[in-house]
């Protein structure tokens, strides 16, 4: 029997094992398939099936062996990253997430994942594949941002295995994300009947059935007592139907069963800030943010950080939303943009309107993710004219080619809130000609489309796209609207 022959029996009695129920067995012949076969789409399948069987230390086996072929593919370190969650390691966790998103992140927060997707559908398409494969593939669609592709995967799942809990959780966390509520409830409905006592299924359907105000229950069947997590849930719950005192109840109890994740901290700040106790809002969120520090919660601690400077500014702590505001710019700048509109408020609220223009402007300049929060800023202090002046007379004394871009970039930036797009194109034009780089042409582009210069607007989409750091995302899109046929 040659390897593809070998594959394709295995993947055929791991799939006749999953319809019995039994998923150990399934991983077994998964497991036995990796040990023998070196190809890395096997190993990611294999330790996928042992993460669902909760036997870490046999999946991480097989993802060093993924890993020392690979040198650290995005599959495999979210397959890691899923490993260190389970196992309750969330610093590591943590630490493996912000290195997938540094190396493999977009700005629209999806993953650029095309090189193991197409990897993954030549191997099936030469090997074959099983339906622990298939979930592979349909979770890595996900974390693109490719929704419709999921979703279809996962019903493919479903029908070929409808006794299996775990595609019906990840199928209705994709409906959830795409806001297909009432689809989701029904999906995890089900996921909950086949295994009561997955957590994970729990949860998405109390958020589920949280997020459809039509259907908001109570889930008192659940086990709050003994899970922090679904305390939460419950907490949330409660948050959203008004109930305060419940609220704070379950947000207390779970902070008992988890004295270190800052989740209760911010659930009980939450409470209090509705209630308008805004100094028992800030203690608690203080408390969740060295939770958040001091445990590895990287992924918590902006948003920790946004509302606790939310608070202050509330209750006219203006200095104190200040510290919290400058000490998240310093962590995370590439938040520049969040932090500096409300470092703005801060300083109004200090009397200082001067600082807060230059703090707008100098967000604009830089800011690359998004400009819409600073030109709105700017747009509601009534600053679009005076900043227009102050940078085109900037731009009469002749600035370096670098500070020239930021100021034509900010400009372009007004231009295009105020609707005045062809100024902005011109502005955004001169930048991308002298910069070069794939974010600009595509500003150009759609500045050019905007004030109906189609061909030339085509002409920046096509540069935007010849860039090799044009973020994913846009490169998707655009990718679509070039071929299709007007």
């Amino acid at each position: 029997m040659n390897e593809t022959q070998r594959i394709a029996a295995a993947f055929q009695n791991a799939d006749q094992a999953l319809r019995s129920g039994n998923v150990r067995k399934a991983a077994g012949i998964l497991g036995d398939l990796a040990k023998a076969e070196s190809n890395v789409v096997v190993q990611w399948t294999a330790a996928l099936a042992f993460i669902q069987l909760r036997d870490l230390i046999t999946a991480n086996q097989f993802l060093a062996k993924a890993n020392s072929a690979t040198h650290g593919d995005p599959v495999t370190m979210l397959l890691k990253h899923a490993a260190q969650s389970l196992a309750g390691t969330d610093a590591a966790a943590n630490t493996t997430w912000l290195e997938i998103t540094r190396k493999y992140g977009s700005d629209s927060g999806v993953l650029e994942l095309t090189q193991p997707l197409r990897r993954i559908k030549d191997f099936m398409a030469s090997k074959g594949t099983c339906s622990i494969l298939l979930l592979l593939q349909a979770d890595l669609h996900q974390f693109a941002g490719e929704a419709k592709a999921s979703q279809e995967l996962y019903k493919r799942i479903i029908k070929q295995q409808p006794e299996w809990p775990r595609p019906h959780i990840n199928f209705g966390l994709a409906l959830l994300s795409t806001g297909q509520i009432e689809e989701a409830i029904r999906i995890l409905e089900r996921a909950v009947a086949l295994d009561p006592n997955d957590a994970k299924a729990a949860l998405l359907l109390g958020d589920a059935r949280m997020k459809d105000g039509t259907r908001v229950t109570t889930p008192d069947t659940f086990p709050t007592k003994t899970s922090p997590d679904l305390a939460v849930t419950q907490g949330n719950l409660e948050l959203k139907l008004g109930n305060l005192d419940r609220a704070r109840s379950d947000f207390k109890a779970a902070r008992g069963l988890a004295p270190l994740n800052p989740a209760p901290a911010i659930g009980l700040a939450d409470v209090e800030r509705i209630d308008r106790n805004y100094a028992k809002a800030a203690s608690h969120y203080t408390d969740a943010l060295q939770l958040a520090i001091r445990g590895g919660y990287a992924a918590s601690e902006p948003a920790i950080r946004i509302s606790l400077a939310d608070v202050y500014l509330t209750a006219g702590r203006f200095h104190e939303a200040m510290d919290v505001l400058d000490a998240g710019l310093k962590r995370f700048p590439l938040l520049i943009d969040k932090w500096n509109v409300r470092r703005a408020d801060a300083a109004d609220g200090l009397h200082n309107p001067a600082l807060a223009e230059q703090i707008l402007r100098s967000a604009l300049e830089n800011v690359e993710a998004s400009d819409l929060e600073c030109t709105a800023a700017l747009q509601k202090r009534g600053l679009f004219e005076k900043c227009i002046l102050t940078y085109e007379g900037e731009l009469g004394k002749k600035p370096p080619a670098g500070r020239r871009a930021m100021i034509q970039t900010a400009l372009g930036h007004i231009y295009a809130m105020k609707g005045d797009h062809p100024n902005a194109y011109s502005q955004r034009l001169d930048v991308a000609k002298n910069r070069g780089r794939g974010i600009d042409w595509y500003r150009a582009g759609v500045s050019a489309l905007a004030a109906q210069k189609v061909i030339d607007s085509k002409d920046a989409f096509r540069r935007a796209l010849a860039s090799p750091n044009l973020p994913s995302d846009i490169r998707k899109s655009l990718a679509a609207e070039m071929v299709t046929p007007k």
